[in-house]
């Protein structure tokens, strides 16, 4: 496979969603920063990307970027996101016995996983994405040569392999998963 073609079947794509799980971050972080009135850490990992957010914004790209009616698109996308970001918080608490967000303050929500307001503002998300800041991206990461987006997206892979690697650890040893405990144990005995 030539490296301009590794470049736009792979490399691309990873770059794309790796953006957007930054934004999401971002985005997050200052949103639950202000609304705590302090520096609120956000997400499963511990370096800046929300893995949904990059994630939701490719498959709400890839199935409804076609759509030419806007709020067809935002109900898809509000459904859509919401589906993920119900089984996301489902599966986090059933691997690791932690909530990593509630909105059982709010109302219409459904086992304080997903609720009206976040349904609205994933559809908003969602035509943000398609209107109008993906084809930014693109246009943003096809300055970058096929080698710069291969390089580049091989770096984030390898941090952010790390960093799953390394929150995963610490959030199984949080909920006392004894495989984790047996992980770490043989690791610091290897190492000594």
């Amino acid at each position: 496979m030539s490296n301009a073609l590794a470049a736009v079947t792979v490399a691309r794509p990873f770059l794309w969603i790796s953006l957007y799980a930054i934004g999401g971050w971002c985005w997050e972080t200052i949103y639950c920063s202000l609304i705590a009135h302090k520096l609120v850490r956000r997400g499963f990992l511990f370096g800046p990307a929300c893995p949904i957010y990059g994630a939701g914004a490719m498959l709400v790209w890839v199935t409804l970027g076609w759509i030419k009616d806007w709020y067809v698109m935002f109900i898809a996308g509000a459904t859509i996101a919401s589906v993920m970001e119900y089984a996301t918080g489902w599966i986090l608490e059933q691997l690791f016995h932690q909530r990593w967000w509630s909105y059982e303050s709010l109302p219409l929500n459904i086992h304080g996983r997903i609720c009206l307001a976040s349904a609205l503002l994933f559809g908003s998300f969602t035509l943000l994405v398609n209107l109008g800041l993906q084809p930014t991206i693109i246009t943003l990461c096809d300055q970058l040569s096929a080698n710069q987006q291969i390089l580049l997206a091989t770096a984030i892979t390898i941090i952010f392999c790390i960093d799953l690697a390394a929150s995963i650890i610490k959030h199984c040893l949080e909920a006392n998963n004894e495989r984790a405990t047996r992980l770490v144990q043989t690791i610091r005995r290897q190492s000594s």
